[in-house]
C-alpha cells in the first residue's frame, strides 16, 4: 500500500509539472534555430562544398537538427497536458478538441520533417562518408524551410484558433489568454517571413503558464475566469 501511495504521489507531480514541457519546447526550438546556419544562396558551388567540408559546421547543424526533433518531443507532452484539460471542459464529441490535438500533431510532424532536411547534407558526409551534389546542399535546407514555415504554421494557426474559441467559451483561462491566440494566429499567416513564428512560441509559453496555474503551480495573473452567461 506505501508502495502505492508514493507512486501515486510521483505520479501527481509528474502530472502537476508537464505542461512545463511547452517552456522546454521554447527553449528548444530557439536554440536549435538559432544554431541552424547554411551556406549563403549566392554561394558558389566551391564556397558550398568548402563549407560542408568543415566538419565543426557539420556537428553544429547536426546539433540543431536533434534540439528541434527533441523540442517536438517536448511539445507533444505539452499538447497532451492540453488536450486533456480542453477535453474536460468542452465535453460532447470534442470536436474543437480533436482539432487542437490533430493539428498539434501535424506541426510536430513539419517540425521534424524540417530537422531531417537540416540534417540530411551534414549527416550524409559524417556518417554515410559520401559525398552530396552542391545544387541539393543549396536546396534541401530552404525545402525544410517551406515545412515548418508553411504547412507548420497553418496547422499551428488551426491548433491556436480551436483552442482559443474553447477558452472563450469555457473561460477556462483569463479572457486575454484567448485574444491573445487570436492574434498569434493572425500573425502566423505571415510566417514565411520567419519572424512571425515567434507568435506561436508566445502563445505556447503564455498557455504553458496558465495549464501550470490550473495544477496549482502560483503564476500570477493566469487564474481561470467564470465563462459569462452568453457564452
Amino acid at each position: 500500500m506505501a508502495n502505492g501511495a508514493e507512486s501515486a504521489i510521483r505520479d501527481n507531480r509528474w502530472s502537476q509539472w508537464s505542461p512545463a514541457s511547452g517552456l522546454a519546447f521554447i527553449v528548444l526550438f530557439v536554440v536549435g534555430m538559432l544554431l541552424f546556419k547554411t551556406p549563403d544562396k549566392d554561394d558558389t558551388q566551391l564556397q558550398i562544398v568548402g563549407f560542408y567540408a568543415d566538419k565543426g559546421n557539420r556537428a553544429q547543424l547536426i546539433i540543431a537538427a536533434y534540439l528541434l526533433v527533441l523540442a517536438g518531443v517536448f511539445f507533444f507532452w505539452f499538447l497532451a497536458s492540453l488536450r486533456d484539460r480542453l477535453r474536460v471542459l468542452e465535453g460532447g464529441t470534442g470536436r474543437l478538441t480533436s482539432i487542437v490535438f490533430g493539428s498539434g500533431i501535424v506541426f510536430i510532424a513539419m517540425l521534424m520533417v524540417t530537422a531531417g532536411c537540416f540534417m540530411f547534407v551534414p549527416g550524409e558526409i559524417t556518417f554515410g562518408d559520401k559525398g552530396v551534389p552542391p545544387d541539393v546542399a543549396r536546396v534541401l535546407p530552404d525545402m525544410g524551410w517551406a515545412f515548418i514555415l508553411i504547412g507548420g504554421a497553418f496547422s499551428a494557426i488551426a491548433m491556436i484558433d480551436a483552442a482559443s474559441v474553447l477558452m472563450v467559451r469555457t473561460g477556462v483561462f483569463p479572457r486575454w489568454v484567448a485574444w491573445l491566440g487570436f492574434a498569434a494566429a493572425v500573425v502566423l499567416l505571415f510566417a514565411a517571413l520567419v519572424f512571425p513564428i515567434i507568435a506561436l512560441l508566445v502563445w505556447v509559453g503564455v498557455v504553458s503558464l496558465a495549464l501550470l496555474q490550473m495544477n496549482g503551480v502560483n503564476v500570477p495573473g493566469m487564474g481561470p475566469e467564470r465563462p459569462s452567461a452568453a457564452s
